[in-house]
């Protein structure tokens, strides 16, 4: 399938900014999904963030990434968790930083998209 196949997806922009810790509610690692994480240091200083992917059973994977000064890193999430995992993650980091999570999608090799969002500043119930 070619990139102009794909049936839908969204974005959402704005991030207002770097800060030490983000959170996204939902991910998933099952079969047809791709999730990354991007997370970007605009800083003049070597960025140390904690990632805590918390899997649906309750597990929590932790893996500490370095960000040198002015810097960006791509983490494949199922490199990460295992593979058909549903996933949350909390982010916590030594410097102020900017964390999104694209997630693309071919869902029975027939309904394609994906979107892109930037963490929340707090965890929220809804």
């Amino acid at each position: 399938m070619a990139v102009g196949d794909w049936s839908g997806g969204h974005d959402v922009a704005g991030g207002g900014g770097g800060r030490k810790a983000w959170y996204f509610a939902e991910g998933c690692t099952r079969l047809g999904f791709e999730e990354w994480v991007c997370l970007m240091n605009p800083g003049g200083v070597a960025a140390t963030a904690s990632c805590s992917y918390i899997l649906g059973d309750g597990q929590v994977v932790v893996k500490e990434e370095t960000l040198p000064p002015r810097s960006r890193l791509t983490v494949n999430v199922r490199a990460v968790v295992p593979v058909d995992s549903d996933v949350s993650l909390a982010v916590e980091s030594s410097e102020d930083i900017v964390v999104e999570r694209p997630m693309y999608f071919r869902y029975h090799n027939d309904v394609t998209g994906g979107h892109d969002v930037m963490g929340a500043e707090a965890p929220r119930s809804e």
